[in-house]
């Protein structure tokens, strides 16, 4: 991407030590403007903008498009912690990403010898939300998140594929805190759940996730809403749970199923599902769960052992009623043990 125009100016600012530039760049994949001084303490502040920026092509990333932006920022250049000190406050005007062009990103970050904190707000017609982060390196890890998410439509901005006659929104709140991104603990509440289809439109009041550490160093995650409680505890991050399932299964099913590298779990869950209609959008199958399902069981990746179990008092699929359906599955490395039972009438 070969340099099309430059433009700087460098020259001395009031002493020896300190200078002035500023000056402009254009290039095939969009164009810079500058204007910074570097004082006699080493310390580079100014403002930086840029126009039709192509940071795809920079970073080899298809998803990423173009973006415009404007920034004050302040960097410490003899900084010799592995945090600089440093400091940048201004706006994305617009950033494409994965085929949609999200306007009005407002940035204030700044960063310290012992940790760093931030605030990003998005304004944009199809998401508006805020985030507060706050990094704290030492003297000991600590990691606060809070987030608002007042709207956000899924389609229009490409995050799910869908029919283009649904539309799926959704508000939310969370507050989190932990030592490590994988470690959070706290409240997040989804209100206003709103699934807009063809024929219907589905709607949940709340979804509450809860994540707790207990005093024997062991996590507890519910979750509560209309059509689904659930209960896991142990040795476990969220993100690990759903993948050590699925290693488990690799040993049965290698084709189906690549085990992943992952920290090695060991928890107990129980997970209650009642019928409503936001669940037959899912799927055109005709079924109904008379009264609630529940799932329960444990894993522990240790001893490469899992269980689940599952009792379904009162069923109809396809127009037909089942009742007491009861499944256990059991596996070891070596062994896949399903046993399942149900009456019809």
């Amino acid at each position: 991407n070969r340099v099309s125009e430059l433009n700087t100016l460098i020259q001395k600012y009031n002493s020896d030590k300190e200078f002035l530039s500023d000056g402009n760049i254009k290039t095939a994949i969009g164009s810079a403007e500058y204007d910074i001084i570097y004082d006699a303490d080493k310390i580079l502040s100014g403002v930086i903008s840029g126009d039709s920026v192509h940071i795809g092509k920079i970073l080899n990333d298809k998803r990423l498009g173009t973006t415009s932006f404007n920034f004050d920022v302040v960097y410490n250049t003899i900084s010799t912690q592995a945090i600089p000190s440093a400091k940048a406050l201004g706006k994305i005007h617009h950033i494409a990403y994965n085929g949609y062009n999200y306007n009005n990103i407002s940035i204030d970050a700044q960063s310290y010898p012992t940790g760093m904190k931030g605030m990003v707000d998005i304004d944009d017609e199809n998401l508006k939300s805020c985030a507060n982060i706050t990094y704290i390196d030492a003297p000991h890890k600590d990691i606060q998140l809070d987030l608002s998410l007042n709207k956000i439509h899924f389609n229009n901005i490409n995050l799910v594929k869908t029919d283009k006659e649904e539309e799926l929104s959704l508000k939310a709140i969370a507050q989190l805190r932990g030592k490590d991104f994988k470690h959070l603990y706290g409240n997040i509440e989804f209100n206003d759940i709103n699934l807009q289809t063809k024929e219907n439109n589905y709607s949940l009041k709340d979804i509450i996730i809860n994540a707790q550490k207990q005093e024997n160093e062991t996590s507890l995650y519910t979750i509560n809403s209309e059509i689904l409680t659930a209960s896991i505890e142990g040795q476990a991050s969220l993100a690990d749970i759903v993948a050590n399932f699925t290693n488990q299964l690799s040993h049965h099913l290698p084709i189906l199923v690549k085990k992943q590298n992952i920290p090695a779990t060991d928890f107990t869950y129980e997970i209650t599902v009642k019928d409503a209609p936001v669940l037959h959008s899912l799927t055109d199958t005709k079924f109904a769960l008379k009264k609630p399902v529940r799932m329960f069981g444990n894993l522990s990746s240790d001893n490469e052992q899992m269980s689940l179990n599952i009792d379904a008092p009162s069923v109809s699929y396809n127009e037909k009623d089942y009742d007491d359906i009861a499944l256990v599955c059991n596996t070891t490395p070596d062994n896949m043990n399903v046993h399942a039972i149900a009456s019809t009438y």
